[in-house]
Order: structure tokens, then C-alpha cells, then sequence
């Protein structure tokens, strides 16, 4: 070979050198953060009266990695029966430690009816069907990891207080006159107290009205119990109301109490009915 061929293939091969000492070599791609596990972790009602409610649920969201993460943000969905859904974001932290676990919450409070009467068809429901969906997203390398956990059941609204006779009898005085006299119970099966104003009733017997009034009451149920009061249709006489003599002659009558229980701003329809006998 000629020292010019020579010369030519050494100096190709310098620039060919040369062209690999400059290209850049390849950098490792990072590893993309393992899927975190997402998992519902209880829910609790809280701040419940006849005035409204809230419900606190708690996810947790737990790392698979030892490297801490970005945490993206957490979006909430809860579907209510007879609502629209409601979508909002939830509180979340900025980063997810590795190897650790973060508490992710989701805070509603239940939209309450503005007028009073309305309240008492509201809490008639009892229970309102819903459905919750979280959904996290943990930003890294490649494309964001997107968990996902929910919850459904339904929400306990607070109940209406009840009201029962739970004590009748009747009281003959003579040939011509009596009375009728009534325990009823309040049972307020809430956690809550509940303030009681006043019961308007109506005794009937057999058909016919015997006594209306007001009982003023002006005082709290407490939470899970309940409270008696006393009620009593009057003097009745057969010679002052004819109409009521023939229940004298009857060993018993059947009865009806019926009114409403005021709660504040509003009042709730109560009713109860049984028989009672005469004294003979």
C-alpha cells in the first residue's frame, strides 16, 4: 500500500473516532414508581340535628415504593339519591412518602331543607342511598399512576321523635260522669337532645270528640331516651252532654289520640289508639 493510501485510511478512521468520542451515550430511563394501594378507612356523621348533618369519610393511601412521590391531587364524586353529583377535590398531601401511608379525606355537609315543614318530609326519608368514588394521581415518570377506591351505602338522617299511649284508663264518678286519662311517651331515638314546646291533642271516643287542649311542655329529650307526660280528656257528663251517655253503658271504648308534637320550628303529626274500660 502507497503511503497516500495509507495516509487516507488512517485519517477516515481518526474522524470516525472522533464522531464516537462526541455522541452522547444513552442515559438510563427512571423507573416508574410502583402503584400505590388506595382503601376505604371509615366514615362518620357528625354535627347531626334538625338542622343538618356531615359526614367525614377517611381513605388511605399507602406507598409500594421506597422513593417518596409527588401526589398530583385527589378528586371526589358522590352520587345522592335525588341529587346531582357533587364533585370536588379532597384534602390531600403534596407528596406521598416511600414505604409510608397518608390519610386522604373527603368532608360533605347534607344541603337541609330551608323551610320547617319541609324538614319533617325530609326526615321522613330516613336514609338516603349514596355513592362515593375517590380517585388519586401520583405524578413520576412515564405516565401518572391513577388509583381509585368508594364507598356506598346510605346516609342516616335524624329520626322523628315518636309518640305512644303507653297508660289509658277510666275514672267513673257517678251514674252520669267520668274521665279519661292518658300516659304518652316521647322517644327521641337521636344522639342528640331535642326540645319539645308544646303537644296539641285530640281524645275521641268511639267515634266521638270528647277533648281538645294544649299541653305546654318547654323542655329537652335527651339523646337515646324518653319522656312521659299525662293527659286527661276532663269531666265528661252525661247530663251536661247527652251525647256521651251511651258510652257510660259500654264495659269499654275504644279511643283515639291524635294531635302534633311542636319541635322548635316545626311540628310533627302524631296519633295512637287502643280501648279502655270502664270501671263498673
Amino acid at each position: 500500500m502507497s503511503a497516500v493510501k495509507l495516509h487516507i485510511v488512517v485519517a477516515g478512521v481518526l474522524v470516525l473516532c472522533a464522531g464516537c468520542a462526541h455522541r452522547p451515550a444513552p442515559q438510563a430511563q427512571p423507573t416508574p414508581y410502583a402503584r400505590p394501594d388506595l382503601e376505604f378507612a371509615g366514615i362518620k356523621f357528625t354535627n347531626r340535628s334538625f338542622h343538618g348533618m356531615e359526614t367525614t369519610w377517611r381513605f388511605t393511601l399507602t406507598s409500594r415504593d421506597e422513593r417518596p412521590a409527588p401526589l398530583a391531587g385527589c378528586q371526589w364524586r358522590l352520587d345522592l339519591e335525588g341529587r346531582e353529583p357533587v364533585e370536588q377535590a379532597a384534602e390531600a398531601p403534596a407528596e406521598l412518602p416511600g414505604r409510608d401511608s397518608r390519610q386522604i379525606v373527603v368532608h360533605y355537609a347534607l344541603p337541609w331543607p330551608e323551610q320547617a315543614q319541609e324538614i319533617v318530609t325530609f326526615l321522613g326519608r330516613e336514609r338516603i342511598p349514596y355513592s362515593l368514588k375517590l380517585t388519586c394521581r401520583i405524578a413520576g415518570p412515564g405516565e401518572p399512576l391513577v388509583v381509585s377506591a368508594g364507598d356506598s351505602g346510605s346516609l342516616p338522617l335524624p329520626r322523628l321523635p315518636t309518640m305512644k299511649v303507653t297508660g289509658a284508663n277510666a275514672e267513673r264518678f257517678s251514674g252520669q260522669e267520668f274521665r279519661l286519662n292518658f300516659e304518652i311517651t316521647l322517644t327521641n331515638e337521636n344522639t342528640f337532645k331535642v326540645k319539645v314546646r308544646q303537644i296539641v291533642y285530640r281524645i275521641t271516643a268511639e267515634g266521638h270528640l270528647l277533648s281538645e287542649g294544649r299541653l305546654p311542655v318547654e323542655e329537652d329529650i335527651p339523646g337515646n331516651s324518653e319522656t312521659s307526660y299525662e293527659i286527661s280528656s276532663g269531666m265528661l257528663s252525661a247530663r251536661e252532654d247527652p251525647s256521651v251517655g251511651p258510652l257510660l253503658a259500654k264495659p269499654q271504648v275504644s279511643y283515639r289520640l291524635e294531635g302534633e308534637v311542636e319541635f322548635g320550628a316545626f311540628r310533627i303529626p302524631v296519633a295512637d289508639e287502643g280501648t279502655v274500660n270502664f270501671p263498673r
